[in-house]
């Protein structure tokens, strides 16, 4: 804790505190809300993302293994030499792996990618990119929630009338989502 305070002295931006504050009250709530609970599969999940990106997702696992993923966020990407912010929506395919199941909780990777598009409110121009996701899921039994974790790298074209600008694009998010049993 006490780490995690000498953090947020040391970031000047009023957002990127926002943030972190987010980050740590989703970790700190996701694995109090983990204790006692048992796993149940779902086909649906909708819930809210936080992180350099907030916002709301639909998760589909139309068949075993595959996972697509569609979010309306905001966005904010502290990468040089373009940061920027804006509405963006993401879709995702990913394939996901069940390793480790029991004591009321089935912990699950996935992989995958997608792309994004969207617009930039600090330059007023458009952005379209390719990403690589991956991540971790925690899905409980007893509670119809699930707690996913994922890194998304990638690489983003902004846009206007005048010109593009490149940039490499990442994403780190932890999301809540209430799942629908199958």
């Amino acid at each position: 804790m006490q780490n995690f305070h000498y953090l947020c002295r040391r970031i000047n931006n009023k957002q990127q505190l926002f943030v972190m504050k987010k980050l740590f009250s989703l970790i700190v709530g996701a694995v109090l809300a983990t204790i006692s609970l048992n796993a149940k599969p779902y086909k649906v999940a909708i819930g809210i993302v936080a992180g350099l990106q907030e916002g709301v997702g639909l998760k589909v696992n139309p068949i075993e293994r595959l996972t697509l993923l569609e979010e309306l966020s905001y966005d904010f990407v502290p990468t040089a030499p373009v940061a920027y912010s804006g509405i963006i929506d993401h879709f995702n395919v990913a394939y996901q792996h069940k390793p480790i199941s029991g004591q009321g909780i089935d912990f699950s990777w996935y992989a995958g990618g997608g792309m994004s598009i969207g617009y930039v409110d600090a330059f007023n121009v458009g952005k379209i990119g390719f990403n690589a996701v991956g991540g971790i899921e925690a899905n409980m039994s007893n509670a119809p929630i699930a707690f996913t974790f994922d890194f998304r790298p990638g690489y983003a074209l902004l846009f206007d009338a005048t010109g593009y600008a490149n940039t490499f694009d990442w994403s780190l998010t932890l999301g809540v989502r209430y799942t629908i049993p199958k």
